[in-house]
């Protein structure tokens, strides 16, 4: 059940107490039933609108109310003034139950001469359509036992249609649902521009609110998203009237070689779909090495005189053979770090294929090392840092990893965990008996 919309009462219970009369009743002992409303809040009530139609005694329309939502009215049942018996209200009711309308019953059912109670109706649709119900009240008013009150309402929504425009054909997100819409830019050479245009666009009889939240646009490229791509114009967002429409060019020029991805957000009040992609995919025409992160090998504290080796992958990852032409270790003054399985250069890896190198660390003396792989290929040159300690004496040493935990974008109302691992890097056993923090911001915990 769609929660109800508080309706201001702050005037109501002054509308409660004596009323005007319509007419002077020189009898004065029935009960007489007389409905009333105050649509403009003023404090002073009318009576309510006959029904033109004839379809009942009287009518409350609540115009256009968008799918989705709730409108709400106030009837005043009110027993006019004078020596008369007390009204009772025997069954107030929505005859016959109709989809889209509600009631909330009146708090009172016995009406001294000269009091008030309410009800409260609602419309709330579920379909862009004209609904029409009926209330029916009930008392021993002996001249009108019953009263009924004609109900209609138009339910009007925004609907958002986001559309590919090309030279031949428009393609929309409604001809491919439930999937999402896609660009494929295709192979590109770095550098290499291409474009294309969508709209954004209202089929509905209401205004479109396209809206932005979390730091991005109504109509923006997702958080994160290739620097490859570009939306023109960027994090837009407004309004839109009915079939009115907002063109908009997305374009992708490739840094690098190898796949690229991203998709265009277009969030809205749409009740059906407020929220769309388009998803982006790319290429680039060119070599690319892709070293494992965090592109450094840290090889911990050993013993002077001891030796570890360190594991290390290098990816193909571009769209042409990546051939590497140099795997060399510089700024070693110490020569404490090599290559164990240095591989035949020049060396041609495929597209998607890994060349696993063994590295190794070989301290002869206490203290910190460092050092560094460069990687020469035909795509970019890279170095991978390298890092190692050693000591004379056993020793406990803890890390962090990662050490930077970046948590991204997260909802005032919501929460995100991520991992941390605790490793010992050095030659003695540890035991942790205690941890604190984090320290700074109160928003970050540990469990």
């Amino acid at each position: 059940m769609r929660a109800r919309p508080l309706l201001l009462l702050d005037t109501l219970w002054a509308l409660l107490g004596p009323g005007c009369q319509e007419t002077v009743e020189l009898d004065g002992l029935d009960p007489r039933l007389l409905l009333q409303q105050d649509w403009d809040r003023d404090g002073i009530p009318e009576a309510l609108p006959q029904d033109e139609e004839g379809a009942a005694d009287y009518l409350v329309d609540f115009g256009p109310v968008i799918q989705g939502k709730s409108a709400g009215r106030l009837v005043l049942l009110r027993n006019r003034d004078g020596d008369r018996e007390t009204l009772h209200l025997l069954s107030v009711r929505l005859d016959p139950p109709q989809q889209g309308f509600l009631l909330d019953p009146p708090p009172r059912t016995e009406l001294p001469a000269g009091q008030a109670t309410f009800v409260a109706l609602y419309f709330a649709p579920e379909e862009r359509i004209a609904a029409e119900g009926r209330l029916v009240v009930e008392t021993n008013d002996p001249l009108h036992p019953q009263r009924s009150v004609r109900l209609c309402g138009l339910g009007v929504a925004p609907d958002v249609e986001v559309c590919l425009l090309g030279a031949g054909a428009t393609l929309c997100n409604d001809s491919v649902s439930p999937r999402s819409l896609r660009i494929d830019f295709g192979p590109r050479e770095p550098g290499e521009l291409v474009s294309q245009d969508f709209e954004v666009r209202n089929r509905g009889d209401t205004t479109l609110v396209v809206y932005s939240g979390g730091g991005r646009g109504g109509v923006d490229l997702s958080f994160g998203a290739s620097l490859e791509f570009s939306l023109q114009p960027r994090a837009w967002s407004g309004e839109l009237l009915p079939e009115e429409r907002s063109r908009f060019t997305i374009s992708y020029a490739p840094l690098d070689g190898g796949p690229d991805n991203a998709r265009v957000e277009i969030a809205s009040n749409d009740p059906d779909e407020g929220f769309l992609v388009i998803e982006l995919s790319g290429s680039g025409l060119a070599p690319k090495v892709c070293p494992e992160p965090p592109y450094q090998v840290d090889f911990g504290t050993l013993l002077t005189g001891d030796s570890a080796q360190r594991a290390y992958r290098l990816a193909s990852c571009g769209s042409l053979p990546l051939v590497f032409q140099g795997l060399d270790i510089e700024d070693d003054p110490a020569g404490v770090f090599s290559l164990a399985n240095r591989p035949d250069l020049p060396l041609t890896l495929h597209p998607g294929q890994v060349l696993q190198l063994a590295l190794a660390f070989s301290p002869r003396t206490s203290g910190a090392f460092s050092g560094q792989l460069h990687v020469r290929s035909n795509a970019e040159e890279g170095f991978i840092a390298l890092l190692g300690r050693a000591r004379a004496d056993a020793a406990c040493e803890l890390s962090a990893l990662p050490a930077t935990l970046d948590f991204g974008q997260v909802s005032t109302s919501g929460f995100a965990t991520k991992p941390l691992t605790l490793r010992n890097q050095g030659t003695k056993e540890c035991q942790v008996t205690g941890m604190t923090g984090p320290t700074g911001s109160a928003a970050f915990t540990v469990p």
